[in-house]
């Protein structure tokens, strides 16, 4: 259900919906014309299995072909000399021979039977819904045997048209794939069960993927729906409470990233886990929509952590966007509303509270303090309640997507507006996604992902609800009409003040009304970012893949804030008081780089009843950031800069030309990384991970640049052993341990570069000289090294009662060596970061999931 509450969400819902208008003519465009572009091959055979002629014929083209193995076994030998002729030709031409037809029927199917069997053609509609009855929309419903599908809508109804004697597939993540035979009939209705976790799953592991059951360590996957239905623009703030080990602590601030750990706190400086998206490294996923999000990875233990070397000690979060599916044409809107408050406030003393408390503090200080009149101020202000409100949450999203054999492509656009419970925050953005990619062949595949966001920052008012909580009662939070001098001007007017505060209040305090009121629009600050890969992938040899990716990450911040004059009101005295007695303007431009590259080759193979997968390569990233900020205060003689955003620049006009001032930051680093992974499997049931990489870097020494990380892994599923065979409780269970050193790149906030910049306003004396001297910023520490984490995890996952129960357990250790620590500079000495102490994290983590048949 939508609710749009005022006028301003209606005309950005109508804008949003125009501007996807011509994307959405874009996307029908671009899939029909590959759905169309290959009705006429080339195709040259010379006494060549039908089996594999019809194989070669669906390399070409977008023809899918559904048969019996039977009757197509029983032809073995076609020849055809065909030029740009049209697929119904050809198949015309190699089936002559044969006592064999074929029916085209909808999605380029083509059914082929005996010439005397009349293949009926039936549609078929329906509705797929859950196990409490509501429909299930975006449920695949694919013919078996060929890749002809479609997909259910918003209420769960789909329509597809398959031959009598088909069997129609339904799957859906989350749920029990079912399959269902058409026997004719043109109606079928399909009710599909909660699925329990399921050990087959495929999840990311870095740099690839791989079938859970075949894993060694602790890797929890969230579905993108448990995701995009709850109000929050930072997707990780949904994952609270849903994943042991994880502490997720969010913030009332919106847009901000909620603190994350995973199992623990293991350094002094960097915390956060490392979040991969699509295969991008990165430090936040702000840019990304939650509704794009196929699933989240939450990767824990040394075996999946290792592989990403120096920056996988502190976890890993991996995401993986929304793909087309073959076969279908889907468009998608969602919209939603919220609201939120603050809850468990902090609760306060009230007037007369604090009045008691007050005076009884003068009498136990015993020193002589004059007598407080209380007679002005006869407020009683919950200053919490006076800071804070109901926020507003709202989101628009739009996405097509559309897939043949050949290409998959997606697009999405979407709008957050998201109010903070502080008055007067509220974030915007406007999102952006596309992503294409086609088989040349398959062995030859191309693709692109982008992300786009531009952002309007909220007011930063991260300060109002601390000095709310130390604001006396007694003040009132309302405002006084006072006729007052104009601070901009020389007359005089009537002038809405808040009040200032008592002088019993401690000093540093304001009344958090009147800077908020006065400064909350006074901000401007936008964010504009990009992400982007492309990537081609080979198939070679039968057994290897080799890929290469290579990504980017540009955004830029500008910030400009305008300081002006306000007035407040002084209650005990009876007069106005300029509080802001100057204007000043001050700017902000950042700029932040990133570029990864990949390149690795992957071979899987089996050998009797051993399993490798075995994947290698090397890694780099860079990144580099630059700021540059500037300063300009009103002139002491001439009149204040205006308060018009069209002044809030540094050269205005207006401003002090003496009192401009500017600075810049920048920095920039690198690595560079070599990995090593195997995956070894005998019979399915007794499992071996290890994994190794080498990371250098350019923030550390010669002596330390290089590091090495590792982990290995071990598993055994005792539900294939035959001492298993005859029991009926656990349909799975494994035991399994994993242990590692993995690596925390960590500066303490520090920008670290082995070779430090220049420090100046210093001096040297040489003689009875005295000269102008430049010293490094930081005193770089030659035996310097990254962090690193030794750790160690045990446990045990099974399923039991008929897939009716899941649970895992682990126990973990985490000792966290090499403490990356900040030294500061004492007795002319220089700041700079040594290797001190250690942290340990230890703990037993479990998870239950019991699903209930229907």
């Amino acid at each position: 259900m939508l609710a749009l509450t005022n006028r301003e969400s209606i005309h950005k819902l109508l804008l949003l919906m125009k501007f996807t208008i011509a994307l959405l003519l874009f996307a029908s465009l671009h899939v029909s014309a590959k759905t169309y572009s290959q009705d006429r091959i080339t195709l040259k055979l010379e006494s060549t299995e039908l089996k594999t002629a019809l194989k070669q014929i669906e390399k070409k083209s977008l023809y899918r072909f559904l048969y019996n193995d039977d009757v197509i076994s029983a032809h073995r030998k076609v020849s055809i000399n065909a030029i740009n002729a049209l697929v119904t030709d050809v198949l015309d031409g190699i089936l002559t021979e044969t006592s064999l037809g074929y029916k085209v029927l909808d999605n380029n199917l083509v059914v082929i039977t005996q010439k005397n069997f009349m293949v009926q053609e039936i549609k078929v509609t329906g509705k797929v819904t859950g196990p409490d009855g509501q429909g299930v929309p975006a449920v695949t419903v694919r013919i078996k045997g060929s890749n002809a599908a479609t997909a259910t809508d918003g209420s769960g109804n789909y329509s597809i048209t398959a031959p009598d004697g088909a069997t129609l597939v339904f799957s859906s993540i989350g749920y029990v794939t079912q399959e269902v035979a058409v026997g004719g009939r043109s109606q079928i209705n399909v009710t599909l069960q909660i699925a329990a976790k399921d050990i087959n799953e495929v999840v990311v592991i870095g740099y690839g993927t791989a079938s859970k059951r075949d894993l060694t360590g602790s890797i929890t996957k969230i579905s993108g729906k448990e995701i995009a239905d709850k109000p929050n623009t930072n997707p990780v703030a949904s994952l609270q409470g849903k994943v042991a080990g994880l502490s997720v602590v969010n913030s009332g601030t919106p847009g901000q990233a909620p603190d994350i750990r995973i199992r623990g706190t293991i350094s002094i400086g960097s915390v956060s886990p490392l979040y991969v998206v699509d295969g991008i490294l990165n430090d936040n996923i702000d840019y990304i929509n939650p509704n794009d999000i196929e699933s989240i990875e939450i990767l824990k233990d040394p075996s999946s952590l290792a592989i990403f070397g120096v920056r996988g000690a502190a976890g890993v979060i991996a995401i993986t966007t929304k793909k087309a599916k073959a076969g279908q044409l889907l468009i998608n809107f969602n919209a939603s509303y919220g609201t939120k408050k603050l809850v468990d406030k902090i609760k306060l003393a009230n007037s007369d509270q604090f009045k008691t408390l007050f005076e009884e503090e003068k009498l136990n200080l015993n020193t002589p303090i004059a007598p407080f009149n209380y007679t002005p101020w006869t407020a009683n202000t919950d200053w919490i309640d006076a800071v804070t409100r109901t926020g507003k949450f709202n989101s628009y999203n739009l996405s097509v997507s559309g897939s043949t054999d050949k290409n998959k492509f997606a697009m999405g656009v979407g709008y957050v507006g998201d109010e903070g419970i502080i008055r007067h925050e509220k974030l915007e953005k406007i999102l952006f996604s596309l992503s294409d990619e086609f088989k040349f062949t398959k062995a030859i595949k191309v693709g692109f992902n982008f992300n786009g966001v531009r952002q309007k920052n909220p007011y930063d008012a991260t300060g109002v609800l601390d000095q709310a909580r130390k604001v006396v009662p007694i003040v009132s939070s309302g405002t006084k009409t006072v006729y007052t001098k104009n601070p901009y001007g020389i007359d005089s007017m009537d002038q809405v003040l808040y009040y200032e505060l008592p002088s019993i209040q401690n000093s540093g305090v304001v009344n958090p009304l009147l800077q908020l009121e006065n400064e909350w629009d006074k901000t401007i600050s936008y964010e504009n970012r990009m992400v982007a890969s492309v990537f081609a992938e080979i198939n070679f040899l039968k057994d290897f893949t080799f890929r290469s990716t290579l990504y980017t990450d540009m955004s830029n911040v500008n910030a400009r804030r305008y300081t002006p004059l306000y007035n407040s009101y002084d209650i005990t005295i009876d007069k106005t008081f300029l509080y802001s007695p100057s204007t000043k303007v001050s700017e902000g431009d950042q700029t932040y780089r990133k570029f990864q590259q990949d390149h690795i080759l992957s071979y899987r193979k089996k050998i009797g009843d051993h399993n490798f997968n075995l994947s290698g390569g090397f890694t780099t990233y860079y990144y580099g950031y630059t700021g540059r900020f500037a300063t300009v205060n009103q002139s002491s003689t001439g009149a204040p800069i205006p308060n018009d955003k069209r002044f809030w620049y540094i050269s205005n006009g207006f401003g002090d030309a003496q009192s401009q001032r500017s600075s810049s930051d920048q920095s920039e680093k690198t690595t560079v990384s070599g990995l090593v992974r195997l995956l070894y499997n005998y019979k399915g049931k007794y499992f071996v991970n290890g994994s190794f990489r080498k990371d250098g870097s350019s923030q550390i020494s010669p002596a330390n640049r290089w590091q090495s990380f590792w982990a290995l892994g071990a598993a055994w599923e005792l539900t294939k052993e035959n001492f298993m065979a005859g029991q009926n409780i656990f349909d799975f269970l494994k035991l399994k341990a994993s242990i590692g050193v993995l690596g925390n790149q960590n500066t303490y906030g520090f920008n670290y570069p082995f070779y430090p910049g220049l420090r100046g306003n210093s001096a040297a004396v040489f003689g009875n000289n005295i000269y102008n001297a430049y010293a490094q910023a930081y005193l770089p520490d030659a035996n310097l090294k990254w962090e690193t984490v030794h750790a160690k995890e045990i446990g045990v996952e099974l399923n039991a009662f008929s897939n009716r129960l899941h649970f895992e357990a682990n126990y973990f250790s985490k000792v966290t060596k090499d403490l990356m620590t900040y030294i500061p500079g004492i007795n002319g000495a220089t700041d700079g970061l040594t290797n001190i102490g250690s942290i340990k994290n230890s703990g037993l983590e479990f998870s239950a999931n019991w699903v209930q048949k229907v």
